[in-house]
């Protein structure tokens, strides 16, 4: 069997929609969350990530604006954010040698994937590219990539904060949500969804929503927070 890794193909489809959300998810594991793992010559900093990441943002932002003029200048930002994720792909790769559990922190797509969630999930995989936008007065909609066939979404809306590092979650399925040590008002949903809406939240505030992915039994970690205005 060839051994598994970073998977460019997939890399080189991200919606554009998506780019931006999947490259910060990686730096926040390479950068931040798996210090211990992700060690040696790194393609770049992460400030010189982040600021492809935001050039890409703010490329399409433009062009969805002004219009056809900023398009060079939008290709070319997604480009070299591309470039500069297919940099990290080579860096994982030999970081991993193949080894799922590293593919997995690195929050990059990978091949041989076709196992079951439950294994997935046990291994680490958490739900990835969540995004979100307001809607109508008090609402907002979210969403995360698919998963593979079968799992079901769940979701936590976080107001005004995101959680304290001491709320969790476990395989079996249990989410500590700590009363008295500062946990935020949420809200949960728990209709297996990868689209979801929320109403009656508080015009105008910010809200934090993370996922939560449940498939074959076992139940994933939080993903990393979303950041969403409700609508006013």
């Amino acid at each position: 069997m060839a051994k598994a890794k970073v998977n460019r193909t997939k890399i080189k489809a991200l919606k554009v929609r998506e780019i931006d959300a999947r490259a910060e998810e990686m730096k926040q594991a390479i950068f931040v969350t798996y210090l211990t793992i992700f060690v040696g010559i790194i393609p770049m900093t992460a400030i010189a990530f982040g600021t492809l990441i935001t050039n890409y943002i703010n490329s399409r932002t433009s062009y969805r604006v002004i219009g056809r003029s900023m398009k060079g200048a939008n290709d070319a930002a997604k480009a070299a954010l591309l470039d500069g994720l297919l940099l990290f792909a080579n860096y994982v790769d030999e970081i991993a040698q193949g080894n799922v559990d590293i593919l997995i922190d690195s929050t990059l797509p990978f091949t041989g994937q076709l196992i079951g969630s439950g294994s997935l999930i046990t291994n680490g995989a958490k739900a990835t590219g969540v995004k979100g936008k307001s809607g109508n007065i008090g609402q907002l909609t979210t969403s995360c990539q698919p998963f593979v066939k079968g799992v079901r979404y769940h979701a936590i809306l976080v107001q005004g904060s995101p959680l304290p590092a001491n709320v969790i979650t476990n395989l079996n399925g249990q989410l500590l949500l700590l009363t008295g040590v500062g946990v935020p008002p949420y809200v949960l949903n728990l209709n297996g969804k990868r689209t979801k809406s929320f109403t009656n939240l508080i015009p105008g505030t910010a809200y934090y929503v993370y996922y939560i992915l449940e498939g074959e039994g076992v139940v994933s970690d939080l993903s990393l927070a979303f950041k969403i205005i409700a609508g006013e």
